[in-house]
């Protein structure tokens, strides 16, 4: 349910808490970007060797799911609405997108039950 139903699509807090926010670190200082997410790829993106892996695949891999950052650049993450994080959603979160692989000696008829 959290994949296909969740309660970031539909409460904007949810994307300012985890996604991106601003925020005073003391009174008369100018903003701040903040978010788990954020915070979580600008440490990434602080990484050498994470810089390097990801622009090996970014080159290698450009079309598949591997040549694309999941976390995002973190210059592009307070670009991110979230308008645009639903239609996102809508179109790549869908169960006609998904895959299922089934392992096991059980009849395949009884899963799909």
């Amino acid at each position: 349910d959290a994949v296909l139903h969740p309660r970031a699509t539909k409460d904007a807090r949810v994307l300012a808490q985890e996604g991106w926010h601003y925020e005073v670190e003391e009174k008369g200082q100018p903003l701040t970007f903040k978010g788990v997410v954020f915070n979580e790829m600008k440490g990434v993106y602080s990484n050498p060797d994470s810089v390097q892996g990801r622009t090996l695949l970014n080159n290698l891999l450009p079309d598949t799911p591997y040549g694309v950052d999941s976390g995002g650049m973190p210059e592009e993450i307070p670009n991110l609405t979230f308008e645009y994080l639903q239609g996102f959603h809508r179109r790549f979160y869908h169960p006609s997108n998904a895959k299922f692989w089934f392992y096991g000696d059980d009849p395949p008829e009884r899963r799909l039950e």
